[in-house]
């Protein structure tokens, strides 16, 4: 960045950003910058980075805007999902460093051949039309959040599918371990849910879920085949094929509640109450 790039007013400086760093230790800046990472350890991801923004701000409040904020990284590192991330992160930034506050706007991101556990492998966008990070209070809280996943695979066996999450207000306090999503619209293997849930203890071994849900009409058979399952064998091969339910529901690792429960199973319609209570064994 030469100096003509930067101007100084008063206690006002504004930047044109614009960075290509090559073999960049990721761990090594997320310290620097005191950045928690939790038990993820990033120590050996390196790679490279690059930023381009418009910034303004006044350097003795703390208080900065990043403004047409492009970033973009190529790393690798053990921790990482698949080893490697490939991503890209549009969007118009506010920092307030003395009350580590970060409201964002206009928030997109993508990721290419994302690997998560279990062979899961992702490739798609994120956008929310504001998020707010209050990194004292460890709270987050997000605004019309839309996730589109162009290629999505659950596992191995399964085929590449797109997934579509839409929600509404999504809310999470890490302190007071709990999540919230209001009004989401799930549309993924060939089925779409409807509602909002909640969690609390999220961070615990015991979480509790609680919230409604609507699935309209779905193919069970055929969401079976995108998972890469065996087919079930009914005598009717319209069987299975014309599923729907909606219910409230309350969840925990060991048990699930629906009640109600309002269920359409081909041309059979079930009401009532479903508790069922998980049990483990150790081998």
């Amino acid at each position: 960045m030469s100096d003509d790039q930067a101007k100084v007013n008063g206690d006002q400086a504004k930047i044109n950003l614009n960075e290509q760093l090559k073999g960049v230790r990721v761990g090594e800046l997320l310290k620097a910058l005191n950045v928690d990472t939790g038990a993820m350890d990033l120590s050996d991801a390196a790679g490279d980075l690059s930023i381009r923004s418009q910034v303004s701000g006044d350097p003795e409040k703390q208080t900065y805007r990043l403004k047409d904020t492009v970033v973009k990284t190529n790393v690798t590192g053990q921790a990482l999902p698949g080893v490697r991330l490939i991503a890209a992160l549009n969007a118009d930034l506010n920092l307030d460093l003395a009350n580590r506050l970060f409201p964002c706007s206009g928030v997109k991101a993508a990721v290419q051949n994302m690997t998560l556990p279990n062979c899961m492998r992702a490739t798609g966008t994120l956008k929310t039309a504001s998020l707010k990070a209050n990194i004292s209070a460890n709270r987050y809280d997000a605004a019309n959040v839309n996730i589109d996943l162009k290629s999505f695979q659950l596992n191995a066996k399964a085929k590449a599918t797109p997934v579509k999450l839409g929600v509404g207000t999504l809310n999470a306090d890490l302190n007071q371990q709990t999540l919230k999503a209001e009004a989401f619209d799930l549309s993924a293997l060939g089925l779409k849910a409807l509602g909002t849930v909640s969690v609390a203890q999220m961070l615990s071994d015991n979480p509790q879920a609680a919230g409604n849900i609507e699935v309209p009409n779905f193919n069970a058979k055929q969401m079976l085949k995108v998972l890469g399952q065996p087919p079930i064998k009914t005598a009717d091969p319209k069987a299975l094929t014309s599923i729907a339910l909606k219910t409230t529901f309350k969840g925990s690792p060991n048990s699930i509640n629906l009640n109600p429960l309002t269920m359409k199973l081909d041309d059979t319609q079930i009401s009532g109450v479903l508790s069922v209570c998980l049990l483990y064994t150790s081998d």
